[in-house]
C-alpha cells in the first residue's frame, strides 16, 4: 500500500531543529544555519539571516477577493520553506546600539528558558540597501540569529553523550 504523497510525487520537507545553549529547543526550520546568509559589515556580529515566511492565509469567508485568493496560492505552491520559533520571547522594547555609521534599533529574541538573547529583528527602515537588497525589498520578516547562540539537535545529542561518557570514566 502506498502513501498519497508518494503517488504524486510529493516529498517531505527535511526540518532541522536548533537548541539554544541552554539546551532548550527554539527553532524548527527547512533551512540549514551553516548555509543561511551572514550578515555582511558593518554588520560586525556575524548574525545569520534566517527568513520567517507567513504561512499560507486560510479563510473561511468569501468575502477575499480574486486577487488575493491567487496570490496566497502562489505563494503557498512556490515556497516549501518554513521556519517556527518555539518557546522564544519577543522584547517589547527595541535596544538601541551603537554602530560605526550610527545606531541600530533592535528586537531581541530570547529563550523562553533562561532568558538568554539569541537573535533579534530590525525594523525594515534599518536594513542597508548594500547589505542585503532582497531582505529590503521582501515582505517576509526576518531574523538575525547570533553566531554560537544555538546547537543542531544532532550536535547536541553527541555533546551530551560525550559528556556522559566522561563523567562515567
Amino acid at each position: 500500500m502506498s502513501t498519497p504523497g508518494a503517488e504524486v510525487g510529493l516529498q517531505a520537507p527535511v526540518i532541522h531543529t536548533y537548541h539554544h545553549i541552554c539546551s532548550q529547543l527554539v527553532l524548527a526550520t527547512t533551512y540549514k544555519i551553516a548555509d543561511l546568509p551572514v550578515r555582511a559589515s558593518p554588520g560586525l556580529d556575524k548574525a545569520s539571516i534566517l527568513p520567517l515566511p507567513r504561512p499560507p492565509k486560510i479563510s473561511d469567508s468569501d468575502e477575499q477577493s480574486d486577487e488575493e485568493d491567487s496570490t496566497t496560492q502562489k505563494r503557498s505552491e512556490t515556497s516549501s520553506d518554513c521556519s517556527l520559533l518555539l518557546s522564544t520571547i519577543h522584547d517589547k522594547k527595541a535596544m538601541v546600539v551603537r554602530r560605526e555609521d550610527g545606531f541600530e534599533k533592535r528586537w531581541l529574541f530570547r529563550c523562553g528558558r533562561c532568558k538568554g538573547v539569541l537573535g533579534y529583528e530590525l525594523d525594515k527602515s534599518q536594513i542597508v540597501a548594500a547589505e542585503s537588497s532582497a531582505i529590503a525589498s521582501s515582505s517576509v520578516k526576518h531574523v538575525f540569529l547570533l553566531p554560537g547562540a544555538l546547537v543542531g539537535s544532532s550536535d547536541l545529542l553527541e555533546k551530551v553523550f560525550t559528556e556522559q561518557e566522561v563523567s562515567l570514566s
